[in-house]
């Protein structure tokens, strides 16, 4: 996570849905960063995030969601 002019930055990587390969059936990862406005609220929020990654349960249902909000490029 990372602060710069009144924005808060978090920027999660390697996240590794399951089934979800190439036409080569090589893993796709995604990476997904959230640029917010500077709150105390926002920040909360991201610190949670962040926090769900590091919890083997969480982290599974965190990539589901992202899952299935980040679609496959054609």
């Amino acid at each position: 996570m990372s602060r710069k002019n009144n924005s808060l930055l978090c920027l999660l990587t390697g996240i590794e849905p399951l089934e979800r390969v190439d036409f080569a059936d090589r893993q796709i990862r995604i990476s997904i960063a959230w640029v917010i406005i500077d709150s105390p609220d926002n920040e909360r929020v991201l610190r949670m995030l962040a926090v769900a990654t590091l919890d083997t349960e969480k982290r599974l249902h965190l990539t589901t969601e992202i899952n299935q909000a980040v679609s496959l490029g054609c």
